[in-house]
């Protein structure tokens, strides 16, 4: 996810959907996702279905306080844990609508925050079963610490036998889950982009002086990047326009 989300802030897309997002992993070996380095970094807002439940949840929801990225819940108290509803882990705070969250998300940004998560539970009539959850997550985590799996194989390895330890009901849940999440994020994206003008500003390319912009002195327009100006300056900075390109709400 970390890759999708530089890819979509370079492209001022600012609301991505997925299943659930890396975090810490099991054990003592130190190895994390760098999907929260991303979410400390850059500007977007993650819908999903909290972490993947393969992972170490409770030291994954300290780790992103302690980079400070918020951890939003639309229409839940709770973190999910990704084929379950709830983790018994609290979100920071719960929101009954889109609109909300993308106010409190606007909010964010203007104060120079980074990523956000909204945590987003499967629906009701496709989670998956608490026994065989918990069943089926500890026989596959037992399984990979037998056979001493490091680093990136973990995660596929945990992913594929709790398809099998579950007869592939993982799989019905995933997509479940999905679907739900796309659909969210979209509301939210929506919900989102009339709000955005001051954080897209990015620099003096803009052809127009904050007087000659119409939507106000205090949020001045950016050109609009296109496939023949935007480069990349360097992993850590935005996909900026080389040159002027038409103004957002301008025709010139």
């Amino acid at each position: 996810m970390a890759a999708t989300m530089w890819m979509a802030h370079g492209a001022a897309i600012h609301t991505i959907a997925t299943g659930g997002i890396g975090g810490v992993h099991r054990g003592e070996s130190g190895d994390e996702s760098a999907d929260l380095v991303a979410l400390a970094r850059w500007p977007v807002a993650v819908v999903c279905s909290g972490v993947k439940a393969v992972l170490d949840l409770p030291r994954t929801r300290e780790r992103l306080e302690t980079l400070g990225v918020p951890v939003l819940g639309l229409m839940t108290p709770d973190l999910p844990a990704f084929y379950r509803r709830s983790s018994g882990l609290p979100v920071d705070h719960e929101f009954a609508t889109v609109d909300e969250v993308a106010r409190a998300i606007d909010v964010h940004w203007r104060l120079g925050g980074a990523g956000v998560v909204v945590a987003h539970p499967v629906p009701a009539e496709d989670e998956m079963p608490r026994d065989l959850y918990e069943s089926a997550i500890t026989r596959a985590v037992e399984e990979a610490a037998a056979r001493r799996l490091a680093g990136r194989g973990v995660t596929p390895f945990l992913l594929e036998r709790m398809r099998e330890l579950t007869g592939g009901k993982s799989l019905v849940v995933n997509r479940a889950l999905l679907r739900a999440n796309a659909a969210a994020a979209a509301r939210l994206a929506a919900s989102l982009a009339p709000r955005t003008d001051a954080f897209l500003r990015v620099d003096d390319k803009c052809r127009h002086s904050s007087a000659d912009c119409p939507r106000s002195s205090a949020s001045p327009c950016r050109p609009l990047p296109t496939p023949a100006t935007l480069r990349t300056d360097s992993w850590l900075g935005p996909w900026r326009a080389a040159t002027p390109a038409t103004c957002p709400g301008h025709g010139s």
